[in-house]
């Protein structure tokens, strides 16, 4: 075998990329003469030396090129013969080369967070390109840049995502008990605090897991949705996504037949609004409609208030539903 052959089997052993058939080579070759197996035992320690962050993937050591400015260009076996202030001058050498390319690795510059807490609806766009409207009260901590295995930010609150498709960077979504993993998709997430978490998934594909004892974990693909209660730590059962989910948002809604109280509700969460049934025979009334456009609270209410033959009296902030079905 070449020198160089030697060297990169050795480089290749030590790295444990090495193949059956090359270890099996240099085996045969350490064993051969002592002066090879001592041979071996200073690669390896200067090996040992210029990796001290070779566990920071974003470093590759050319160790080949590192070698040969310390192995002098004589025979194999003539090199017992260096005088030792040459050999440790050489390995300085080295070391000295070594520590400049591994400062930034073994004391790599803090990475700078941005942290967000929502006033009103907000709209932000991560460095990565994902696009997250945030409800008020939501909180959002990222980082200015992504690193480069991943991409991932802390939340709370209720937001929708729209992450930038990426199949070589995950996006993770850190909450307290539960994360959200994506390749690139759309969907909801409302936390509700120390209640539950729901994710309800409007376009691709999320893993929604836990981060308990013991881990569950659902994929959920579009018009699906499932929602981890926190009291029981578990996530619940998949189910179709609530036709509502995103109405704090884009102010579209549909409902089907669906119960005057739980409209009310649905409403009042979507516009921050204050609306109250004054008469006992609302609550026994149901409502279908659906408007395909955004609109303001008074344009659906006065909506509604045709629908059903019911008046609607606006009160300071409020609004007051007073009257029977029709």
């Amino acid at each position: 075998m070449t020198q160089d052959t030697i060297d990169q089997y050795i480089a290749k052993a030590l790295g444990q990329t090495a193949t059956a058939q090359e270890q099996a080579h240099l085996d045969a070759w350490r064993k051969a003469d002592a002066q090879n197996e001592k041979y071996y035992r200073q690669f390896e320690h200067l090996w040992r030396l210029g990796l001290l962050a070779k566990d920071k993937p974003a470093f590759h050591p050319n160790v080949d090129r590192a070698w040969q400015n310390v192995r002098p260009a004589v025979p194999l076996q003539q090199r017992s013969q260096i005088p030792a202030y040459a050999f440790f001058t050489a390995i300085a050498s080295v070391l000295l080369v070594a520590m400049v390319f591994l400062y930034p690795y073994v004391f790599p510059e803090k990475v700078k967070h941005i942290h967000l807490v929502a006033q009103n609806l907000q709209e932000v766009t991560l460095p990565d390109g994902t696009s997250v409207t945030l409800r008020k009260g939501a909180t959002l901590e990222y980082p200015e840049a992504f690193g480069e295995d991943q991409r991932k930010v802390n939340f709370s609150g209720q937001a929708y995502f729209d992450v930038h498709h990426d199949p070589d960077h995950q996006f993770i979504i850190d909450m307290k008990e539960t994360q959200v993993r994506v390749l690139g998709t759309a969907f909801n997430i409302d936390e509700e605090a120390h209640h539950t978490v729901t994710v309800s998934v409007s376009r691709g594909k999320v893993a929604f897991e836990t981060k308990t004892k013991k881990p569950q974990r659902v994929v959920l693909a579009k018009g699906k949705q499932a929602t981890y209660q926190h009291q029981q730590k578990k996530i619940s059962a998949l189910t179709a996504q609530a036709p509502n989910a995103l109405a704090w948002k884009t102010k579209i809604f549909s409902f089907n037949d669906t119960p005057l109280p739980e409209v009310v509700k649905t409403l009042n969460d979507a516009y921050g609004a204050d609306i109250r049934l004054e008469s006992p025979e609302l609550f026994n009334c149901s409502l279908s409609m659906v408007n395909h456009r955004s609109q303001s609270i008074e344009s659906v209410l006065a909506t509604i208030s045709t629908i059903l033959n019911v008046e609607v009296k606006q009160q300071n902030n409020s609004y007051r539903i007073f009257g029977k079905c029709q």
